[in-house]
């Protein structure tokens, strides 16, 4: 089990101490804490991937200006369609008017984007889900190739289990037929929240002979991905990875998929990182983020927009820091004039490419991102996480409370640049951008760089703050990496002063030259500290002090630098 962020920060502050990055600093009687953020630890993997849905609305996109909306506009780079289990007949012809729409979309956005990855996934129709064309509808789940017809269910529905053979067909027409439309498939999830009728035995072999299948019609199967199970939730998803476990068989799964709800209290992050532990740590995606607008859920009163918007982002972040890596919207993404559907686009765009970095604050006592659990009794608090892609940093704020004034944001290492700090806010209780909603957030950067105040965080409210570094190991600060930047770093080697400091502690030491060292391979250029004629000391006993502090510091994934 790992050791959350917001446990060691706890045990800090017991202490008396403050964890900024790798240093550990004393409070003074009355100082008051900030959120820090340290862009250079990463506490999540890249996410390299982000999805809008089509299955609910296949025409999201037909249209030139709708593709470039979702695909142009926003760094979206795969797309989710549906499989229609009703437009399949067991002599492989295909009712093309159910898909026709959707291949509209699917081109448009091909248009725009050529590099977009295509994932199919079965629609999920309820007690229909597996039921064919009306002059057909029972040749998926008829019995026959060593399977009974058996009672399934889903969602309270019963329902007759397809019989893996017939299923396999199906898919494997689909795959014909948008290949005919020029469809290649990247990703495919035989299931989704139907664990109960496809069960762990009827996907083994369904997957089993949709490979055979394909094999035989042309398809790189070596190149498909499967993507499962696609479950309700995470405890679903469980169960059903335990059953392929069990069998021997977690080679049906490429990637774990499963979907996450903020408003269902079993529904946690932990649950993520024991998805990871029983597939042996196969890459993991949220196949389906919800942030919805507020309304009445499973019994529970209606909460406003932003304490349900900031419940979705809590989801989200929390998700990407135990080890999901894509993500997939669910719903329409095209009313720009609606405050969650325009967070949708600005987090995609925010996200895709980056990685998760450590963001500590006052009001979470630990990570920005809390481990998710819809009854944490901290939910209500403000929520900040940053996140890093290359030399632009953009910190979320998501305050359902009281308004904060004067908020001071402090880095660990690194420095802003000046001229790029900017900020937009959108406020409750409605979901529209109007009206005074929305606008821009002030904020003001220090003169040194390393650190800014948010003049106001307005009560019930969601922002966004974005700001660059200044390039790493770039000490003269002139936008290049080069023998300048090095010969400052000599002038302050192992001297009080700014000179060479790149970790913000005003000294210029075997730290500062680590991180040098790092910039410099990045920019494919190696450097040695004999070649420079220095000698990196042996840690003293604060740094051997602060390296056990470290090894204490575990985390899954494993920490990167982030850059």
């Amino acid at each position: 089990m790992k050791e959350s962020i917001r446990s060691r920060f706890i045990a800090a502050r017991l202490l008396g101490l403050v964890v900024l990055g790798g240093l550990v600093l004393g409070l003074g009687a009355g100082d008051c804490l900030a959120v820090t953020i340290n862009p250079y630890q990463a506490v999540g993997p890249v996410v390299d991937r982000w999805a809008w849905d089509l299955k609910g609305a296949v025409g999201r996109t037909n249209t030139p200006a709708e593709a470039h909306a979702l695909y142009g506009a926003v760094n979206a780079n795969m797309v989710r369609i549906p499989i229609f289990a009703e437009a399949h007949f067991a002599d492989g012809t295909v009712d093309q008017s159910k898909y026709n729409t959707l291949i509209d979309s699917i081109n448009q956005i091909k248009l725009v984007n050529p590099n977009v990855q295509v994932f199919a996934s079965l629609k999920l129709l309820g007690g229909d889900t597996f039921i064919g064309p009306a002059s057909d509808p029972d040749w998926i789940t008829q019995a026959g190739f060593g399977f009974s017809q058996q009672n399934g269910s889903i969602f309270g529905n019963t329902v007759i289990r397809p019989n893996p053979e017939h299923y396999a067909e199906l898919v494997a027409d689909y795959f014909d037929y948008m290949r005919t439309q020029g469809v290649e498939i990247d990703f495919v999830g035989l299931n989704n929240e139907t664990q109960n009728a496809l069960t762990s035995d009827r996907y083994i072999s369904a997957y089993d002979r949709l490979n055979t299948k394909l094999d035989a019609r042309g398809f790189d199967t070596d190149a498909l991905k499967f993507i499962g199970s696609d479950s309700y939730g995470p405890n679903e998803n469980i169960s059903f990875l335990n059953a392929l476990s069990s069998a021997g068989r977690l080679d049906t799964i490429d990637i774990v998929g499963s979907h996450q709800y903020s408003t269902v209290s079993g529904h946690t992050s932990d649950n993520w990182n024991t998805m990871s532990n029983i597939s042996g740590g196969k890459e993991m995606w949220h196949t389906e983020v919800h942030m919805n607008p507020a309304n009445s859920n499973n019994g529970s009163p209606p909460e406003d927009n932003i304490t349900r918007m900031r419940k979705g982002m809590a989801v989200l972040f929390s998700a990407n820091i135990e080890g999901v890596s894509s993500f997939t919207w669910w719903g329409d993404g095209q009313n720009q004039s609606n405050i969650d559907t325009t967070l949708k686009r600005e987090l995609i765009n925010s996200m895709i490419g980056g990685l998760p970095v450590e963001t500590l604050s006052p009001d979470y006592p630990g990570n920005g991102s809390p481990d998710f659990n819809e009854l944490d009794p901290d939910r209500e608090a403000t929520l900040y996480q940053a996140y890093k892609q290359g030399t632009k940093v953009t910190l979320w704020l998501a305050n359902p409370g009281d308004a904060q004034n004067n908020l001071p944001v402090n880095l660990s290492i690194g420095k802003i640049r000046s001229g790029s700090l900017a900020g937009e806010y959108w406020s409750g209780p409605g979901n529209s951008v109007t009206g005074g909603n929305s606008g821009a957030l002030a904020a003001s950067l220090s003169a040194d760089g390393l650190s800014f105040t948010i003049g106001s965080l307005p009560f019930n409210s969601i922002a966004m703050v974005t700001f660059d570094l200044l390039l790493g190991g770039d000490l003269n600060q002139d936008g290049q990496l080069n023998q300048l930047d090095i010969d400052q770093f000599l002038l302050g080697w192992r001297q009080r002063s700014p000179l060479g400091d790149l970790n913000n502690d005003l000294t210029t030491d075997r730290n500062d030259w680590f991180l040098l060292r790092t910039a410099f391979l990045e920019q494919g250029q190696a450097i040695s500290a004999a070649g420079l004629g220095i000698a990196v000391p042996e840690p003293g006993a604060l740094t051997t002090l602060l390296l056990v502090v470290a090894t204490l510091r575990h985390r899954r994934p494993p920490a990167s630098d982030g850059r």
